[in-house]
């Protein structure tokens, strides 16, 4: 199983050497680490040429300024590896990380994402803390390591977010290529591209893992978002009530996308009116054309219907399900 390190930076260069050498350093070794410096106007390549020169497995890929999630994308592009690393240039990760991943994904053949906890150092590295962090989700609050096989709908729904920031991120290459990428988000997504890599991945229905180990250094040093401020109510409410929803809107427009939402049509809950029409909404996001829409709706009312007036009829509303046209087929 070859490991890609995909590290993005823009004006790290005081942290990225270390990025780049503690990521040498892993044992099992990672087959490739790509750097993609995202314009950076400081030293960075200056710093990591030399680094980059005497390690065949590194190479720099030097582009234009287009944000965080443009700096991933090149890096999903080029990678050659079966599983991808994601690192962010201030970050670095702790000694085992490989090793522990990528038992993870021996472990368990089905997951195709694995994320893990993290530590706070500052700028010198030195073990630091802040009451400063948002609590996310509940496995945060928990010890031991948690498998979600199936986090579709937990996200569609409740908007959870399964995963952790860039740094603690790996995932299957095939997963990420499934949805990634996305050049129309780049813009939405020049900072926190860690939004595109959770939400995305569960959206194309991905099996993912969390490791409860403190594998990466997740470094507070003025300059990081976290470190200075978190988020204003306005930064939190275009986010949620503007970027998410295009986010999900691109995702469930990709074949992957459609197919899982199609394959998960079954699984909801008890449904209500709005949810009906909530679902019909992500249906046209999807991309599903007029008449699949159609269909998706009549199965989604007869199911509301059905649980209103107690009955059991799964024939006609498999008949429903089965008559969409396939979703290779689907257009906007």
């Amino acid at each position: 199983m070859r490991a890609s390190c995909l590290i993005n930076n823009y004006n790290y260069g005081r942290f990225l050497p270390r990025a780049v050498e503690r990521a040498r350093l892993q044992v099992p070794a990672f087959a490739e680490i790509i750097i993609v410096d995202d314009g950076s106007t400081d030293d960075s390549l200056a710093r990591v040429r030399p680094i980059a020169e005497a390690d065949p497995r590194c190479r720099i890929i030097a582009k234009p300024n287009g944000g965080q999630l443009s700096a991933i994308n090149a890096g999903i592009v080029a990678a050659t590896g079966d599983i991808l690393c994601f690192l962010d240039a201030d970050d670095y990760y702790a000694p085992g990380f490989l090793g522990e991943i990528l038992a993870a994904y021996q472990r368990s053949p089905a997951a195709d994402c694995v994320f893990c906890s993290f530590d706070f150092v500052d700028a010198n590295g030195v073990p630091t803390f802040t009451t400063n962090w948002p609590v996310y989700s509940l496995y945060e609050l928990e010890a031991g390591d948690r498998d979600y096989p199936d986090t579709f709908l937990a996200t569609l729904e409740q908007w959870e977010w399964i995963g952790r920031q860039t740094s603690c991120m790996t995932m299957r290459t095939a997963l990420a290529r499934r949805f990634l990428p996305l050049p129309a988000l780049e813009n939405d997504w020049r900072i926190r591209a860690d939004d595109v890599l959770v939400v995305g991945t569960s959206l194309v229905g991905a099996h993912k893992l969390y490791l409860h180990r403190k594998l990466v250094r997740y470094s507070l040093h003025g300059t990081n978002a976290y470190a200075v401020q978190l988020p204003s109510a306005a930064e939190l409410a275009r986010r949620n009530q503007e970027l998410l929803p295009r986010l999900q809107a691109a995702v469930l427009g990709t074949p992957a996308g459609r197919q899982t939402f199609r394959a998960h049509l079954p699984m909801i809950g008890k449904l209500r009116s709005r949810e009906v029409r909530r679902w019909t909404s992500l249906a046209r996001k999807a991309g599903y054309r007029k008449q699949d829409r159609a269909r998706i709706k009549a199965y989604l009312y007869f199911r509301y219907l059905a649980g209103k007036l107690g009955w059991s009829w799964p024939w006609l509303s498999d008949r429903l399900l089965n008559a969409f046209h396939s979703a290779d087929g689907a257009t906007r």
